[in-house]
């Protein structure tokens, strides 16, 4: 008995030496390595963007800045496929976005929220700043911009999302890996406070489908979004050559007034969401894939809309 209390005293003054001087820390999660996809994981919560195949991170309330660094330059994808069907072939392009968010809460109800970061857009593509609000606060102000600056797809890239500076104000940022900031914008998001009280953050990260893409795999057109079945019209655009692979995030930080700079880690995490997920049974191959090495600073998604494709990046388990 007391060898067995002796050891369990011994094992009690390692950890605290190791926590005390720095042998483990909590700035860092352990890693690991989970793998998530839409045929091993059901959602624990919202899931706002399902309209395409999509993967996002939602923070718990309370927090007014938030900043993560991609690595573009790695990123392979093809979002361009041609459309046979009808009187001539035609080439359309799925839109990709890797991006920061918020959502504005008024007590435990959801209000308004907002989208800001990169975009691909079109047959000939380039990554730009855009941004996408629900509610502005300005009426008739414009819910929705996109940059004239195409960034070069060949580097890494800092995202910044800032509302701490004022209610309703929002800034969105990109610098590059020197810490120069290449292209910026400003503007308001109706009930936001500066404070971070009534807000949470988000990283998105997708590919949406253009209305001409939007039809079953009979090439009956949907009309529009409240009729739309976002399932069909994935399969009808599956095994078309169409992904976003290796999109990585290594360095995911969030801000609010009580701690300033925080890895954004499973602490400041209300959950993750993807689409599809266990409840779409009839998307029967893996079309969105997870990798979390270090939660939620570090991660990295894929998306896949084939079902046997070439050269298809399945994860190292290591």
């Amino acid at each position: 008995m007391k060898n067995i209390i002796l050891t369990i005293l011994i094992a009690a003054l390692i950890l605290f030496l190791l926590v005390a001087c720095g042998g483990v820390s909590s700035e860092s999660e352990t890693p690991t390595n989970e793998y998530i996809t839409n045929l091993n994981y059901r959602n624990p919560g919202k899931m706002g963007d399902d309209d395409g195949p999509a993967m996002v991170i939602y923070s718990n309330v309370g927090y007014n800045r938030a900043e993560m660094t991609v690595r573009v330059s790695g990123i392979d994808m093809n979002t361009v496929r041609l459309v046979e069907h009808g009187r001539r072939p035609q080439y359309q392009a799925l839109s990709a976005f890797l991006f920061l968010g918020v959502d504005v809460w008024s007590g435990e109800w959801w209000q308004n929220c907002f989208d800001a970061g990169l975009a691909w857009m079109g047959v000939d593509g380039g990554w730009r700043l855009f941004y996408n609000i629900f509610q502005p606060d300005v009426q008739d102000a414009r819910s929705w911009w996109h940059s004239d600056i195409i960034l070069p797809s060949d580097q890494d890239y800092l995202l910044v999302v800032d509302t701490s500076q004022e209610d309703a104000k929002a800034r969105l940022s990109v610098y590059d890996m020197d810490g120069n900031e290449l292209d910026s914008i400003v503007f308001f998001v109706r009930g936001m406070l500066a404070d971070g009280s009534n807000t949470s953050y988000y990283m998105n990260f997708a590919v949406d489908y253009p209305g001409t893409l939007k039809f079953d795999r009979d090439y009956t057109m949907f009309e529009g979004r409240h009729d739309a079945d976002w399932a069909e019209i994935t399969l009808a655009n599956t095994d078309h050559n169409l992904f976003m692979r290796n999109v990585v995030v290594e360095g995911a930080y969030i801000y609010n007034d009580s701690n300033g700079r925080m890895r954004w880690s499973a602490a400041q995490t209300s959950h993750l969401s993807v689409w599809p997920d266990l409840d779409y049974p009839q998307i029967d191959y893996e079309v969105i894939r997870v990798m979390v090495y270090e939660p939620y600073y570090h991660f990295r998604i894929e998306i896949d809309m084939n079902r046997n494709p070439n050269g298809s990046m399945m994860y190292e388990r290591d």
